[in-house]
């Protein structure tokens, strides 16, 4: 799809969550484009709390 989303980590973990990011997108796009209102990607619970704990998360990772 066209939506950007490599500033949030929260959608990218929803993706890596769910799996086949690619198909997802192309769906989501040939709908996008058919509908009268494009949908936007949503985080999952799991993206929801890497969001919550990206700061605890990057410093773990970041050592």
């Amino acid at each position: 799809a066209s939506t950007d989303i490599s500033k949030n980590i929260g959608l990218q973990a929803t993706l890596f969550n769910l799996g086949y990011e690619a198909e997802r997108a192309i769906v989501m796009n040939g709908e996008n484009a058919r509908a009268k209102t494009p949908r936007r990607p949503r985080e999952n619970y799991f993206g929801w709390f890497v969001n919550r704990h990206e700061a605890e998360i990057r410093a773990l990772v970041s050592h």
